[in-house]
């Protein structure tokens, strides 16, 4: 598979599997559970301060058994700039984005000039951004404190939350008759400015499983992002 395909994959996986198994944990309806209100703001708070973010460090692991794709490197938010190794089962490419434009390379061959939006990578570095706080405000019990509540990431104390949910309508896309079923992991800092360092995405669709981890860190950090 060619560089652009396997971001078109890596797209095509969040935002019609990942992503709608992840706003459909966080947006249903509420299931019994001993959560807090506390943990829904907590999460409203995160997500508000990730949604303003304008650097950071990314990586991700998603897909399913027979087709996965990993992807980390930095993101200017503020620039429209990214630097990003994308690895599939075959190939790794790199991909620097400059504003309008995109510079991909594979196997270390010359990079090749192609349009950023081309590469469909707006629904994987703009995720936050589908996030709404009404949203996250009616999880309200169904969101809860994983076991253990509280890990270290990247140095930082975070707390473990997940949310669940029975059933995730948005998944019949990928074909299944059977209803799926889905989990989200958050963990976020517990400091006076939180954030999300870590998410995971649990779920299966019929007998199929559907996996994504990703991870933040360098918050607001300086990147030196250049065109080839």
């Amino acid at each position: 598979m060619g560089n652009s395909g396997k971001l078109r994959v890596l797209s095509a996986l969040l935002s019609v599997v990942l992503l709608p198994l992840l706003t459909g944990c966080l947006s249903g309806e509420p299931t019994p559970s001993n959560s807090s209100d506390d943990n829904v703001a907590l999460l409203k708070n995160a997500v508000t301060n990730m949604q303003a973010l304008k650097s950071y460090h990314f990586s991700a692991l998603v897909g399913v058994p027979s087709q996965q794709v990993e992807m980390s490197g930095d993101v200017d938010v503020a620039r429209h700039n990214s630097s990003l190794v994308i690895t599939g089962t075959k190939s790794v490419s790199n991909v620097i984005v400059i504003g309008g434009n995109a510079y991909v390379s594979e196997a270390g061959a010359a990079f090749t000039r192609v349009s950023a939006e081309s590469l469909q990578l707006d629904d994987i570095l703009g995720m936050w951004g589908r996030f709404k706080s009404d949203d996250i405000g009616k999880v309200g019990a169904a969101l809860k404190e994983a076991t253990p509540a509280t890990e270290t990431i990247e140095g930082v104390s975070t707390k473990h939350l997940m949310g669940d949910a029975a059933q995730l309508n948005a998944l019949t896309n990928v074909g299944s008759k059977t209803e799926p079923q889905g989990t989200a992991h958050f963990w976020v800092s517990t400091g006076g400015t939180p954030y999300v360092y870590q998410m995971r995405v649990e779920g299966t669709s019929g007998s199929t499983a559907i996996n994504g981890t990703f991870m933040w860190s360098r918050f607001n950090g300086a990147f030196d992002i250049k065109a080839p």
